[in-house]
């Protein structure tokens, strides 16, 4: 997963590297239990969308407008 979020960070940006991170978590929350507990797991989901949150309302998306869009219509297609 830290592979994963370095790799997605550097071509997609911030925003779209922790949302992918949070559904990671959520995903593997199962897996993830054998080497952390589910409130830890459930903390870091927790903190990821108060993080996005902060973005959202600063507008410090992953970049530019276009970009933006490019990551939305990225997302409806996968």
């Amino acid at each position: 997963m830290g592979m994963e979020f370095n790799d997605v960070r550097e071509k997609h940006g911030y925003v779209y590297a922790i949302k992918l991170y949070q559904r990671r978590l959520n995903e593997y929350a199962g897996t993830l239990s054998d080497i952390m507990s589910p409130k830890d797991i459930m903390d870091k989901i927790l903190d990821i969308e108060k993080e996005l949150k902060v973005h959202s309302a600063t507008g410090t998306g992953s970049g530019s407008a276009l970009e933006e869009v490019r990551n939305f219509l990225s997302e409806t297609v996968n």
